[in-house]
C-alpha cells in the first residue's frame, strides 16, 4: 500500500508481536551497509571494496501508559493499547526473546496491522522513561534488528 504525501513523525505507531501498540512521539530507523576490502596488486594500489554485511536498528519514543488493576489504560489515544513498563522489562530482560517489530503510520482512517510500512525481528536493546514536570511521560525504546528489515 503506497502512502502519499508527507507523514508527520507523530503519526507513527509501533507494534510489537502484534499486540503491544504505542503511539509515537518520534522515531528513527538506521540501515547500515558495511564493506570489506578486496584490494590487491592488480588494483594499482587503489582500494577496492565489496558490500559485506547489512544491519538495521530502530528507536521509537511513544506515550507511556499504565495498565490499572481493572485492565483499563491511561492513554490519550483511545483504541490504542500502550505497552506497559512491566511487559517491556519482561521481554527485554527476563525472556530475552526476539520480537516482531512493525512501524507504520496511523492515519485518520486508522491503520492496518497486516500491512505495516516496515517490519522485522529484533531485540530490545535499551529502554528509557522520561517523566517531565507537568508534561506527558514518554518511553523510548531502541531495537537491534535480527535478519532483514522488510518494507511494504
Amino acid at each position: 500500500m503506497a502512502i502519499n504525501g508527507v507523514i508527520n513523525g507523530s503519526d507513527y505507531i509501533l507494534i510489537i508481536d502484534g499486540t503491544y501498540i504505542m503511539y509515537g512521539v518520534s522515531s528513527s530507523m538506521q540501515i547500515n551497509l558495511s564493506t570489506k576490502d578486496i584490494s590487491c596488486r592488480e588494483t594499482d594500489n587503489w582500494n577496492k571494496k565489496l558490500l559485506s554485511n547489512k544491519d538495521w536498528s530502530m528507536s521509537f519514543e511513544g506515550k507511556f501508559g499504565l495498565t490499572y488493576n481493572d485492565g483499563t489504560t491511561n492513554t490519550a489515544h483511545p483504541g490504542l493499547n500502550p505497552i506497559t513498563f512491566e511487559q517491556i522489562i519482561d521481554n527485554a530482560y527476563m525472556d530475552q526473546e526476539r520480537i516482531l517489530l512493525a512501524l507504520l503510520p496511523f492515519t485518520d482512517t486508522g491503520f492496518d496491522p497486516a500491512n505495516p510500512l516496515w517490519y522485522g525481528e529484533a531485540y530490545i536493546s535499551s529502554i528509557s522513561i522520561e517523566t517531565p514536570n507537568e508534561d506527558s511521560s514518554t518511553i523510548a525504546l531502541s531495537f537491534n534488528g535480527v535478519g532483514p528489515l522488510i518494507q511494504n
